[in-house]
């Protein structure tokens, strides 16, 4: 499906401010009012990421009573539990509190991880059992927790006190917990409400530190997991984040534990790492724990001192990773086939009963991809029961179309990007069609096109090694701030175009006199004959290091080919 390319409108008057207070091109001042700088100090915070621009975490609603339990139970020589998600956010988020108490509490800190398959997600009565078994008396919830009422009812009830570090929504009643912190809570007033649940629990300890009149920056060896959970949980990269993952880029590329230097080392990824190595390289190793066995290897790598223990424990995320890889492109291969065979859709839902159920979620994102459209894979859960996960497309809103089949559903939750369910067998086809319809009614007519959204026309020229410099310093780059996409016009392949493994294009591009640049086009194998056939093409890219070059040149990556001249 071709593409639609759309040029963002941007604010004149802000981008003449920021190109005259700066001393800037007027495109660089264009991305950046596009990015939401308007003023000369928000410049230079967004160029400048430091500790002092760390919210006060106090500042977040049951911070003091948070900190005051946790005191208590320091002091009083408490057992206490550490329950997180099974996911990547999950996993930092329980390693970095747990290597935070255990050396205040040696030996009275435990941590349990649910089973994705058997358990679920969120706090659990088994997790519950695990708590009074280890004579805990507070459980402390990460990447979880906020909407774990009824369960932690239950734990109140056998004498749990709870520590809720959550950041998704709450529902309208908070669970009975000591303290809940969760700044996406109505009546919180921390002034950012984005943190990933790792970046709660840093929240947590900061707040102790501060307590302790201890500097902000004896943290930092903290902050190569919460870089981790910022790229891996996709939340936006401004504001606080934008600072958190800047400040913990550059310990794991100067000074990241061992688990982490070793799982590095074995996902093959190039130094500095970027957030996308973590998107693509590190994240879905540590997932795969969580998806094909248990996510409690993805914490023990984390917490590992010992080099050689450290290596086993990448050793085995690695292999796991590559086995998900085989069965994610089977399961793929299945669901594309299935897709073809059914009528086309606003949306798909596909299902097969043999599907690796901890794979459903990333399979639908990768098919959301190729079909533009939302997506949910189905398997079989038990005699009665399918269990799904699902992907949005650009303007559905995936949690409220399924709200509107509730009625079908034994259960479902997310967002409005992602979300699972549980559908009774019997309704599959009624479902299918209900979520079809929901969907429709929600585009109301639109188009549903894949749309590039770019920044900027830049002529291949205009890429200087002072432009490069000062474009590097947008990064880190993710949702909230992407890596800039521009368009230019008129471009040949000239010298030496090489398919890769892969289905990828390895290409040298001119336009008008200028030297060859050279250009990387992931996925795009299938354009070969067009690119090379001599005519000249529109491509719309990003900037990028150049790993293969040791002067730290720079490349472009294609996203896109047109083979018609657009207007201009």
């Amino acid at each position: 499906m071709q593409a639609r390319w759309e040029i963002l409108p941007a604010d004149d008057a802000v981008v003449a401010h920021l190109q005259e207070v700066l001393g800037i091109e007027a495109v660089l001042a264009r991305l950046l009012a596009l990015r939401g700088v308007t003023t000369y100090d928000e410049a230079y915070r967004f160029f400048r990421p430091q500790w002092a621009h760390l919210h006060d975490p106090f500042r977040m609603a049951d911070m003091e009573r948070a900190v005051a339990r946790l005191r208590r139970a320091v002091a009083g020589e408490e057992h206490i539990l550490i329950y997180g998600d099974y996911d990547v956010d999950g996993t930092t988020a329980t390693a970095l509190l747990f290597d935070f108490l255990h050396r205040l509490a040696p030996g009275r800190v435990h941590y349990y991880i649910p089973h994705r398959q058997k358990e679920g997600y969120g706090l659990s009565m088994a997790g519950i059992e695990y708590a009074l078994a280890q004579k805990a008396s507070l459980v402390i919830t990460v990447d979880c927790g906020i909407k774990a009422g009824a369960v932690m009812r239950e734990g109140v009830a056998r004498g749990l006190d709870f520590i809720v570090c959550d950041h998704h929504l709450p529902p309208s009643d908070l669970p009975p917990a000591v303290a809940v912190l969760d700044p996406k809570r109505a009546d919180c007033a921390y002034p950012y409400d984005e943190l990933s649940g790792c970046g709660i629990a840093f929240k947590l300890i900061q707040a102790w530190h501060q307590q302790e009149g201890c500097p902000v920056e004896a943290l930092a060896p903290c902050l190569d997991l919460v870089a981790l959970s910022i790229a891996a949980d996709i939340v936006p990269i401004t504001g606080e984040n934008r600072v958190l993952a800047a400040l913990g880029l550059k310990q794991l590329n100067e000074a990241p534990r061992p688990g982490l230097r070793m799982l590095i080392r074995h996902s093959g990824r190039g130094w500095p790492l970027r957030i996308s190595d973590i998107v693509f390289g590190l994240a879905p190793a540590i997932n795969a724990a969580g998806r094909l066995e248990h996510a409690e290897l993805a914490v023990r790598l984390m917490l590992a001192t010992d080099k050689g223990v450290a290596e086993e424990y990448a050793r085995k995320l690695g292999v796991l990773n590559e086995r998900r890889k085989q069965l994610d492109q089977m399961l793929f291969v299945q669901a594309m086939a299935e897709a073809r065979r059914l009528p086309d859709a606003p949306a798909w839902v596909l299902c097969q009963p043999h599907w690796h159920k901890g794979l459903l979620g990333i399979g639908a994102a990768r098919l959301v991809e190729h079909l533009h459209r939302p997506v949910i894979l189905l398997a079989q859960k038990d005699d009665r029961l399918l269990a799904g996960s699902g992907r949005s497309a650009a303007g559905v809103n995936l949690y409220e179309a399924l709200k509107e089949c509730a009625p079908l559903l034994a259960k479902f939750g997310g967002h409005a990007h992602a979300a699972g369910l549980l559908l009774p067998q019997a309704h599959l086809e009624r479902f299918r069609a209900a979520f079809a319809e929901a969907v429709r009614r929600q585009l109301d007519g639109k188009e549903q096109t894949p749309v590039h959204r770019i920044d900027a026309e830049l002529p291949l020229s205009a890429i200087t090694p002072k432009f490069w410099r000062i474009l590097k310093q947008f990064a880190p780059f993710g949702p909230g701030n992407p890596n800039p996409l521009f368009a230019a016009r008129q471009v040949r392949q000239t010298g030496l175009a090489r398919r890769l493994k892969g289905d990828h294009l390895r290409l040298q591009l001119v336009q008008d006199d200028m030297p060859p640049v050279p250009a990387i086009a992931f996925n795009q194998g299938h354009r070969f004959e067009a690119v090379t056939a001599g005519r000249p093409f529109d491509i719309c890219y990003k900037i990028e290091p150049d790993r293969f070059e040791k002067d730290n040149r720079w490349r472009i990556q294609v996203r896109d080919f047109r083979f018609e001249e657009v207007g201009r």
